[in-house]
C-alpha cells in the first residue's frame, strides 16, 4: 500500500468524528456487541451522536466554501433533503467534498479493519458470540455469516482502489486465497460471486494493459461505458425487477437447484416491499432476523428495501449520485472505481449494506479530490 498520507490540521476534528462513527456503526450494525454488550447504547450513543453533528457541520462548511455555483446549489438542495429524511451518507458525502480521496480511503479502511480484527479477537475469546444472532451459524463475532464476507468484500474493494487496482502477482494470489477461504467458512455466494468478478475484472484489466492493448478495442469499450455501463447501477435495478416478477418460474427450478431456495425467499419478500405505496421519506418497517417460531423477515435487497424503508426521494438521489460517480470514473480514466461500483450494483441485488458506512467507504467519495492515480508509464507491476 502506499505511503500514508497526514490529514490537514483543519480536517482531524473531522476524521476522529468519522472514524468514531465508523467503529460505532461496526458494533451496533455488524458485529455481536450491540446484542450482547448493553452499554453500547449509553454514552458512547451519545458521543456518536455529537460525531453526526459534526460531520453535518463539516458538510455546511464544505458548501460555504464551494466555489462552483452549480455545485454549490446542488450541495445546498442535498443538505436540505439530508436534514429532514436524516440521510447521514449524504451529509458524509458533502463533508468530504474538496478533500482527498486517497487520505479518507486510507484512514477509514484502517478504522474498519482494525473493528473487524477486534471483532474476530471479540469471539475467539469468549467476550462475545462467535456465531451469528441465530447461534448456529459461524460467523467470526459478527450479526451473521453473510455480514463478515460483505466486509471482507468491500475491504477488498477499498484495498485496491487504494492501490488504483495495480497489484502484483502475489497480491492477487493473497486475494483469492482470501475469496476461497472465506467462501469455504462463510458460505456467502453473492459476496463470493462479487468478490471474484471485482478483482477478476481488475486483474484482466491490468493484464490487457500490459499485453493486450488496442486503440480499436478501447474505443469500443468507452462507448460501452458511456451509453451503457454508466447506468449499471439503473440496470441493475431493471433486472431485479424483471428478476421478482420472474419469481414464479425461479420456485419451479428450485427441485433442480435447491441451492435457490433462498433467493427466491427473498425475491418473494422484495415482491411484498415493492408493493406498498412509496413515501417521499420512508416508513419503519420491522424486519425479524430470528427464525423464530417460523419467522424469518429480512428485506435483503437495496431495490427493494431502500424505496420504502428510506423514500424514494433518498432512492433517486442515492441512484442519481452512484450514477454520476461512475461517469466521473469513466472520464478520468479509473477503471478501478468503476469497476467497484458495477460489483456494488450487483451487490445491491441481493444486499441493502452497499451504503453502509461501517464498511463501504468507496459510497462517500462522489465529491472528493480525486488524487488516486496511476502512472502507467513507470508502473512495473503484474
Amino acid at each position: 500500500m502506499s505511503s500514508l498520507s497526514l490529514p490537514k490540521k483543519s480536517d482531524i476534528t473531522l476524521y476522529i468524528a468519522v472514524i468514531y462513527y465508523i467503529v460505532f456503526s461496526f458494533i451496533s450494525d455488524e458485529a455481536m456487541m450491540a446484542k450482547e454488550w448493553r452499554f453500547v447504547y449509553g454514552i458512547p450513543w451519545r458521543a456518536y451522536m455529537v460525531c453526526r453533528v459534526v460531520i453535518m457541520a463539516y458538510a455546511v462548511f464544505s458548501i460555504i466554501e464551494e466555489e462552483d455555483t452549480i455545485r454549490r446549489v446542488v450541495f445546498i438542495l442535498l443538505a436540505i433533503l439530508s436534514f429532514i429524511g436524516g440521510w447521514d451518507i449524504i451529509f458524509l458525502m458533502l463533508a468530504l467534498s474538496g478533500r482527498s480521496m486517497k487520505e479518507w480511503m486510507q484512514i477509514s479502511l484502517g478504522a474498519g479493519l482494525t473493528m473487524l480484527g477486534f471483532t474476530m479477537v471479540c469471539a475467539a475469546t469468549g467476550l462475545i458470540g462467535i456465531s451469528g444472532h441465530d447461534g448456529k451459524h459461524f460467523a467470526f463475532g459478527m450479526v451473521n455469516r453473510t455480514n463478515f464476507a460483505f466486509a471482507v468484500l468491500f475491504f477488498i474493494i477499498s484495498y485496491t482502489v487504494i492501490r488504483s487496482g495495480r497489484l502484483m502477482y502475489h497480491e492477487y494470489v493473497i486475494l483469492y486465497i482470501i475469496m476461497i477461504a472465506t467462501y469455504y467458512h462463510i458460505r456467502a455466494k453473492n459476496a463470493a460471486v462479487c468478490m471474484f468478478a471485482f478483482v477478476t475484472l481488475c486483474m484482466a484489466a491490468q493484464l490487457y494493459d500490459r499485453f493486450f492493448a488496442r486503440s480499436g478495442i478501447n474505443a469500443f469499450c468507452g462507448a460501452l461505458q458511456k451509453y451503457c455501463l454508466d447506468y449499471t447501477f439503473i440496470w441493475a435495478y431493471a433486472v431485479y425487477r424483471v428478476v421478482v416478477y420472474c419469481r414464479g418460474y425461479l420456485r419451479s427450478l428450485i427441485p433442480q437447484i435447491p441451492k435457490l431456495r433462498t433467493f427466491v425467499y427473498r425475491l418473494d419478500v422484495g415482491n411484498d416491499m415493492l408493493r406498498l405505496p412509496l413515501t417521499l421519506f420512508g416508513r419503519y418497517i420491522n424486519e425479524n432476523g430470528n427464525r423464530t417460531g417460523g419467522k424469518y423477515y429480512i428485506i435483503d435487497s437495496f431495490f427493494a428495501n431502500t424505496p420504502v424503508t428510506k423514500g424514494i426521494l433518498y432512492f433517486i438521489v442515492i441512484m442519481t449520485i452512484f450514477t454520476y460517480f461512475m461517469i466521473q470514473a469513466r472520464q478520468k480514466k479509473d477503471r478501478t472505481i468503476y469497476f467497484a461500483f458495477m460489483v456494488m450494483a450487483l451487490f445491491s441485488i441481493t444486499d441493502v449494506g452497499v451504503t453502509s458506512m461501517a464498511y463501504n467507504f468507496i459510497a462517500a467519495l462522489p465529491f472528493a479530490i480525486w488524487d488516486i492515480t496511476v502512472d502507467k508509464q513507470s508502473d512495473s507491476r503484474l
